[in-house]
């Protein structure tokens, strides 16, 4: 545990040493950005989002970001197990999916359609091209990809 504690303290202030590390994060994000929850509610202009970057080690650093006068500043940091990191994710989920409930089910259940949605606009496309393809069974794929992106598995 003194181990692991050490070589937190250090990562810590090698970070904190780092000048201009906010100043170094701005290029690698990118200039714009689309949240397709808010996109999908019509959320116009969209508000704030919050971002998490995520590391593959098993424990956390969580630093949050925030836009103050042109610059990306860095917040409060804290240091969470992978339990804690977990839970969090969980709880920021939640609280998201809980905003717009309607929406993030659309949207859920529209990424799970999306392999039948493309199996039968690709058939529809080859029968209206004169390809092949028998009508019938088309729009009945047609149809029930469009039920599941709507209403779900049944």
């Amino acid at each position: 545990m003194d181990d692991l504690h050490r070589r937190i303290d250090e990562a810590t202030k090698r970070l904190d040493a780092w000048p201009d590390k906010d100043a170094d994060l701005v290029p690698q994000l990118p200039t714009q950005g689309l949240c397709s929850l808010c996109y999908m509610a019509g959320r116009t202009p969209q508000p704030k989002h919050d971002l998490v970057i995520l590391c593959p080690h098993p424990s956390a650093l969580f630093i949050p970001y925030a836009w103050s006068n042109g610059r990306l500043r860095a917040g409060q940091r804290y240091m969470a197990d992978k339990s804690t990191f977990v839970d969090l994710l969980r709880a920021l989920a939640e609280r998201y999916a809980g905003e717009h409930p309607e929406t993030t089910g659309r949207w859920v259940r529209l990424h799970g359609a999306a392999p039948q949605l493309v199996e039968a606009c690709e058939a529809a496309v080859t029968l209206l091209t004169g390809e092949a393809g028998n009508e019938e069974e088309v729009l009945a794929m047609l149809r029930d990809a469009i039920a599941l992106a709507k209403e779900g598995p049944s």
